[in-house]
């Protein structure tokens, strides 16, 4: 197998033709001829040493070698895209002279989370040069952080990062909020107990050890109201018909449109919201980290 000769130009006309269904369709929308492409679709199986489609057929039909390679295409084009984005982010990170920080998101609610932290830290210290890279997994995270390609993430806190090792560094608190399904909206801010929320099934938002304060809250339910039906993320779609649901979620994951019908829990403290980070943190990721708190220091209203 000549798998050495494989290049990403390849891999990307595969991926669109599974994607866009066709050869044709693919073709015009890598702007190169259809033969063009079937060579290179010719050359790669060569490469990997077994065929990707049917050629038999005038459809792009894969085989079952060819479906079985379609995620694992993706996840190359991926990785190559993201070692592109990390080397040319350094290099100029070291020929500006700024300090760069590679930072972890894993979804599209902390993608956001983290983009406005950086625009306000942006505007403070621009000596930072930041390169956000976004994980399919909390596992994917981990790792990444253990190794060191990734310097911190912006987390809620939980058991499952002080299992890995990883230190949690706290700068501030945020809501758990309530939606009470049915309920009409909110007439301004308003909070409930622990005692109300115990005549709802209650829903969690996050999965258990993705959250420390849900999962003390689930403990203090279970104990002081032992007849309240507790109901995981996935639970929550077969439930809601049942009415009498209450959903929990973290006020920075709540849906805008939703803002209105929440209202906050009164119990405990809040969920605090910090950097996770390697046990030997780099010195920009401490150095960012201590920035972080002394801003939300000065501002600790921010964000609650």
């Amino acid at each position: 197998m000549g798998a050495g000769d494989m290049n990403d130009k390849q891999l990307r006309g595969f991926v669109r033709i599974v994607e866009s269904g066709s050869f044709t369709s693919a073709a015009d929308e890598l702007y190169i001829t259809q033969s063009a492409l079937s060579q290179q679709i010719k050359l790669l199986e060569k490469d990997l040493g077994f065929a990707l489609f049917d050629h038999r057929t005038h459809k792009a039909t894969l085989t079952v070698a060819g479906r079985a390679f379609v995620p694992r295409a993706q996840q190359l084009l991926a990785l190559y895209g993201r070692a592109i984005d990390e080397g040319v982010f350094l290099q100029r990170s070291t020929q500006e002279q700024r300090r760069p920080l590679v930072v972890g998101c894993l979804d599209e609610q902390f993608l956001n989370i983290w983009m406005d932290l950086h625009s306000i830290m942006n505007a403070a210290h621009a000596e930072y040069e930041s390169l956000s890279v976004r994980y399919d997994s909390r596992d994917e995270l981990i790792r990444a952080l253990l190794s060191g390609a990734c310097q911190l993430s912006i987390q809620m806190e939980s058991r499952e990062y002080e299992r890995a090792g990883l230190l949690f560094v706290p700068f501030t608190t945020i809501h758990e909020t309530a939606l009470f399904v049915g309920q009409p909206a909110v007439d301004g801010e308003r909070t409930c107990t622990v005692e109300e929320l115990s005549q709802y099934a209650v829903a969690f938002h996050n999965k258990r050890g993705h959250c420390l304060y849900e999962d003390a809250l689930r403990h203090h339910l279970a104990a002081a109201y032992p007849t309240t039906c507790q109901l995981e993320p996935e639970d929550f779609g077969r439930a809601i018909d049942k009415g009498s649901v209450a959903l929990l979620i973290p006020s920075l994951q709540l849906p805008e449109r939703a803002a209105a019908y929440a209202v906050t829990l009164a119990w405990d403290a809040g969920i605090r919201l910090g950097m996770v980070m390697p046990p030997e943190p780099s010195e920009v990721a401490r150095a960012y980290a201590g920035d972080i708190q002394d801003y939300f220091a000065q501002h600790p209203s921010l964000w609650r």
